[in-house]
């Protein structure tokens, strides 16, 4: 190329109680020797604010009687090899979505301990955790999502979670009067990735598709 040019647009937008400086749009265009140009264009849309809130304690001060708790308990951490399969808690539009927007989904099949009646984790237990990256492939008509569960919530008890997506699931949907139809379409990426979060590639000939509520997919545990 003989030159490149990037032009970004900024304004003003209403975010929780303020309003914030963002960009809005940018542009990056290349000018070849034999006079072709290309334009790569990002437009930034549904801006979030997340805030967290804390509380200063110190060591000296004394609870008085008849206080209790709310902080939740901590439990161990499951064992890796662990076969999970979990349902998604509501719909999510991936029209919508954005990095950063918690998820939930709920545990369908009690787990046991390998070789072992003990019970690890019921029926119900909510594994909690947020989406990393929300990405539309115009070219190739695709949704990709990427999700990181870290947390299992079990009657109260609040313990880590490392989970990686079994690269052999089928999702398969069955319709009210129990008729098994074709399962929601989606792809995996290759197994050796970089990152810590489990993708999801889903096939969307229109700019909508929504995760309907009690999506099902089954997951491994693994070393922190």
């Amino acid at each position: 190329m003989c030159r490149a040019k990037i032009s970004t647009d900024y304004h003003f937008m209403p975010i929780g109680d303020g309003e914030f400086l963002i960009p809005r749009r940018s542009e990056f265009r290349t000018f070849d020797t034999d006079g072709g140009r290309t334009d790569s264009v990002t437009e930034f849309s549904a801006c979030r604010e997340y805030t967290a809130e804390s509380s200063l304690r110190f060591d000296d001060q004394v609870t008085s009687v008849g206080t209790i708790s709310t902080t939740p308990q901590r439990a161990t951490a499951l064992p890796p090899g662990l076969s999970l399969t979990l349902a998604t808690v509501g719909a999510i539009d991936l029209g919508t979505a954005a990095a950063g927007d918690p998820i939930s989904a709920r545990v369908v099949h009690f787990v046991r301990a390998p070789g072992s009646k003990e019970l690890l984790v019921p029926v119900g237990a909510i594994a909690r955790g947020r989406i990393l990256v929300m990405r539309h492939e115009l070219r190739t008509s695709e949704f990709q999502i990427s999700i990181l569960f870290d947390t299992l919530e079990t009657k109260g008890a609040v313990s880590p979670l490392s989970i990686r997506l079994a690269r052999e699931i089928k999702a398969e949907n069955r319709n009210p009067r129990g008729f098994s139809t074709r399962g929601t379409e989606f792809s995996l990426p290759a197994s050796a990735s970089p990152e810590s979060a489990s993708h999801f590639v889903f096939p969307a000939r229109r700019s909508v598709y929504v995760i309907p509520s009690g999506f099902q997919s089954k997951w491994t545990t693994v070393a922190p």
